[in-house]
């Protein structure tokens, strides 16, 4: 079973390394691994992200973001549109059914952390607060194993 849908191929070494130049983000391991191998896409079936704090269900995880990709597919397209709104050190990597994201920290102190981010909130004039971000995971690949479980469970 595919991990993602709409996956052709895995992102070259170049393209992430030219990413990580140009946006100046170092990519946690797990992460560019997940570049090289899935490249993004849809996640199916869409697994339940669940809070780090509480285990209190926040969203679907419902695609993650590839390297030229279609544009609302995107990851360099999708930091550009809203990195004003996220702040230095915050990468989205995905989005869930409503279009709301899931950001990866890449810089301490949350460096390697997932976070899910209201749309509501983005489209706000005041900058993010840390109570703006949900910790959903303490690393990307916790949210690979949550997308492998949710698949073994079908």
């Amino acid at each position: 079973m595919a991990l993602v849908r709409d996956s052709t191929h895995g992102a070259s070494r170049e393209a992430i390394e030219r990413f990580e130049r140009v946006t100046g983000f170092a990519l946690p391991h797990v992460y560019r691994n997940f570049l090289l191998y899935w490249n993004g896409g849809r996640v199916e079936p869409e697994p339940q992200i669940r809070s780090a704090a509480n285990g209190e269900v926040v969203t679907l995880l419902s695609s993650l973001f590839g390297l030229n990709r279609e544009r609302h597919a995107d990851l360099e397209a999708n930091l550009h549109s809203v990195a004003d709104a996220l702040g230095k050190g915050l990468l989205p990597i995905g989005h869930d059914p409503g279009g709301n994201l899931i950001v990866l920290a890449c810089e301490p102190p949350h460096e390697g952390e997932v976070f899910f981010v209201s749309l509501e909130r983005l489209d706000d004039e005041e900058p993010l607060s840390a109570n703006d971000l949900i910790c959903v995971a303490k690393s990307f690949g916790d949210i690979l194993s949550l997308a492998e479980e949710a698949q073994h469970a079908v």
